[in-house]
């Protein structure tokens, strides 16, 4: 098992053949943003965006994009064997194939060679931030969507789509896949400070050709939230402009009918004595 440190760019390597009882038996600095012996104060662990071990080699990406690949074939002494030309945020692997995100693409590499992989594939998509894959099937989230991807003959395929924005106005982080369904979280579920249930979302995609929300169930409360109220902001320019002249109307109304009564007054008269 390995995992990272928070306040530390460091990988650390545990034996969890006794799973009550793990033993550290590597440790290594992963990243190159180092000033002496001294880590500059604003890294932290969000500064690793992502990371993956594949097959002893070690891929991970740094806050400025670079993707690096270590060998760990020796835990206590890993080597640095290669870094991506190209700049990669997110990595993702199905058997010995590599897929990675760009700012605006993702790419597929056959991984055979770890040493020299080569690029088999890609796929221009806006604002990628999340990605998973299982069974040939690449599930994507950026601002706007939920986007189910397949590879057929060294070529990526839409199968088809979800607009996020049709459910809640969130910053969605994250992506997984369990059996049959997508996990979709926001950055306040993943911090442990979810503020609604509305920060965790599982879509069904048995059926690839339809993503399927199953949860939450949509309720007459969020129903409400997220279209009545939408409705309404677009609607209450035009409400205000029928109030505006309704009272208008009202105010010529009311002075017409007084001018009406003032008309109508019986005349005073007075007697002279």
């Amino acid at each position: 098992m390995f995992g990272s440190r928070y306040e530390v760019p460091q990988c650390e390597i545990y034996n969890i053949s006794d799973i009550y009882n793990p033993i550290l038996i590597g440790c290594h600095n992963i990243s190159e943003i180092v000033i002496g012996n001294q880590y500059p104060p604003y890294y932290k662990y969000d500064d690793i965006l992502d990371y993956k071990f594949h097959n002893n080699f070690l891929y991970h990406s740094t806050i400025d994009n670079k993707l690096l690949v270590y060998d760990f074939s020796n835990v206590s002494a890993p080597v640095k064997v290669k870094e991506f030309e190209e700049e990669y945020t997110r990595i993702s692997f199905q058997d010995n194939f590599l897929y990675a995100l760009k700012s605006n693409q993702i790419q597929v590499f056959n991984n055979d060679d770890p040493y020299n992989p080569e690029k088999i594939a890609s796929y221009d998509i806006a604002q990628p931030k999340s990605i998973a894959v299982k069974d040939d099937i690449i599930c994507i989230i950026n601002s706007k969507n939920l986007v189910l991807l397949e590879v057929e003959n060294d070529e990526i395929k839409c199968r088809s789509k979800y607009r996020l924005k049709d459910i809640v106005e969130l910053d969605f982080k994250k992506i997984f896949l369990y059996k049959n369904y997508v996990l979709v979280m926001t950055e306040d579920y993943m911090t442990g400070a979810p503020d609604t249930q509305t920060d965790l979302f599982i879509f069904d995609i048995e059926n690839k050709n339809r993503i399927k929300l199953q949860f939450p169930i949509i309720k007459l409360p969020l129903i409400f939230h997220y279209l009545i109220l939408p409705i309404m902001g677009i609607a209450s320019p035009f409400i205000l402009i029928i109030v505006i002249i309704m009272s208008i109307f009202s105010v010529r109304k009311l002075k017409k009918s007084k001018k009406i009564k003032l008309k109508n007054k019986p005349e005073l008269k007075y007697k002279e004595e």
